[in-house]
């Protein structure tokens, strides 16, 4: 009987509950029913969860109490024992037949539970001598879970309507979900700026956007003396993360049942909204040469060969001799069939290689030109609602932010692209350019019907090719590639 201890147990879903006497309370009885029953209360073992939702649980998720349900589980916690609670609904207020199961873990392992607001005691043998009592704790957690979901069901319909309001313009006070950005502080009425915490996030955004690594970015700013939250500086794991938070540019993202609210301007900006998508960008992309290209077909996964099945990839060759407006050669900026670089035994059928400005442009011509075709996003966010026509020029004027939004719409818009790059019969692209083959293209959308392209290979002019033999010829080839008898290499 030595390991057998009494355990009291104290939940508050808000922590201010904690400043009235039902800490002390409670504890009090835990001292007396002990001593009543020849047993000593474990005071130096806390369970107490402050703040914790009974019926979100996160009291046994993160909270004292799932590490003692561990340690019984565990058979860490002598048969015998006693649990003190202040009422069954302090263990949990979960759906009925969860709670119950919780319970029961604590029951069945020989342990008793006593719920200090009715003296009721529950154990094995008592439930077997008076099982109305295993009803009556099934009606309390009934009880409790209904109080719980029509509680939570108000707060959820007040939130939803504080946030449309802040949304419309009609509300402007605090909104209170989620957690406060650790650069800021609430007084009042309004947002004040931790400063050296903001310059913190400032200047890891900089050196972020300049390819730093994440190491070497917290190196430099603990020598500044600098802490981004109240226990200093992060993991260098974590930084990205913290670094893509919308809260940096004023943004206040809210979940509530699966919608999504964005409350544009609700925090102070410290960085613009350019800076923050730039940080999404890989290492090498985020600080651009003034000459950068970015890609718009290739980098997505997307382009594959017709005649192989590999991976289709761009390569420029900026540094051959250029127009005099300083853009360089249509034929110096090409796609490569990745299947050039295998074995000999698996090597593409074709050495073809094609300048990508005539498929450039035939697909954003198509696009352009098809009214039903879309992208797949439901919800489109701000970045699609430019459309095909208005991004032509910057495609063409090489505009980066125009290409990186092409590329963006692409991705979005089709499943797969296949490139034919000496036409659907291989024949070399030599000679006069109207004996040359086109290239051909087959879309295959994730919405919608596949289509075939010919491609003139010089200025990109295309026609659709309704050829039911080459169309499906085409769709053959892709689900011919999505189950390859051999290993292919992976997009590059």
């Amino acid at each position: 009987m030595d390991q057998v201890k009494v355990y009291s147990y104290l939940r508050f879903s808000d922590p201010r509950q904690s400043t009235g006497t039902s800490i002390e309370r409670q504890t009090q009885y835990a001292r007396q029913w002990a001593a009543g029953h020849g047993l000593k209360l474990d005071e130096s073992l806390s369970l107490r969860d402050e703040g914790l939702s009974a019926y979100h649980q996160k009291h046994i998720k993160q909270g004292a109490l799932g590490t003692f349900l561990e340690a019984v589980q565990d058979g860490l916690i002598a048969e015998g024992s006693v649990l003190i609670v202040e009422s069954l609904d302090r263990l949990s207020r979960a759906e009925p037949i969860l709670a119950q199961g919780q319970l029961s873990l604590i029951i069945n392992a020989g342990i008793t539970v006593v719920t200090a607001s009715d003296n009721k005691e529950y154990n094995r043998e008592k439930l077997k001598a008076n099982p109305m009592d295993l009803v009556y704790s099934l009606l309390v957690m009934i009880r409790a879970h209904e109080e719980s979901d029509i509680k939570s069901k108000r707060v959820k319909a007040a939130l939803k309507s504080r946030l449309k309001g802040w949304i419309d313009g009609t509300y402007r006070g605090r909104i209170a979900a989620g957690s406060t950005p650790q650069w800021l502080s609430w007084s009042t009425d309004h947002w004040e700026v931790i400063t050296d915490r903001a310059q913190a996030y400032q200047i890891a955004v900089k050196l972020y956007r300049q390819g730093k690594t994440s190491r070497s970015i917290i190196y430099h700013l603990e020598n500044l003396g600098l802490a981004m939250n109240e226990n200093g500086l992060p993991k260098p794991n974590n930084l990205a993360t913290l670094l893509r938070n919308p809260a940096l540019t004023g943004v206040k993202t809210v979940s509530v049942d699966g919608e999504k609210f964005e409350l544009d301007g609700y925090y102070p900006a410290l960085i613009s909204s350019r800076d923050r998508k730039s940080l999404f960008l890989p290492r090498h992309k985020r600080h651009r040469k003034p000459d950068d290209i970015a890609s718009v077909v290739t980098g997505s996964k997307l382009l594959r060969c017709g005649y192989c099945d590999s991976a289709v990839v761009g390569g420029n060759s900026l540094q051959r001799k250029r127009r005099p407006n300083g853009t360089p050669q249509n034929g110096h900026r090409r796609l490569h069939c990745c299947g050039n670089n295998k074995p000999k035994r698996r090597r593409c059928t074709t050495s073809a290689s094609c300048s990508v400005v005539p498929v450039e442009n035939a697909i954003m011509a198509y696009c352009s030109d098809s009214q039903g075709l879309q992208p797949s996003n439901e919800a489109p966010n701000t970045m699609l609602y430019e459309n095909w026509a208005k991004l032509m020029d910057g495609v063409n004027s090489l505009d980066f932010d125009a290409r990186e939004m092409a590329q963006h719409l692409i991705k979005e818009t089709f499943q797969k692209i296949i490139i034919y790059m000496n036409g659907f019969t291989p024949k070399k692209a030599n000679g006069p350019i109207h004996t040359q083959p086109p290239i051909d293209l087959t879309l295959i959308p994730k919405h919608g019907e596949p289509k075939s392209l010919h491609i003139n290979r010089k200025t990109g002019e295309w026609m659709i090719d309704d050829s039911t033999i080459n169309q499906s010829r085409s769709v053959a080839v892709f689900h011919q590639a999505v189950e390859p008898d051999e290993p292919t290499n992976s997009d590059m």
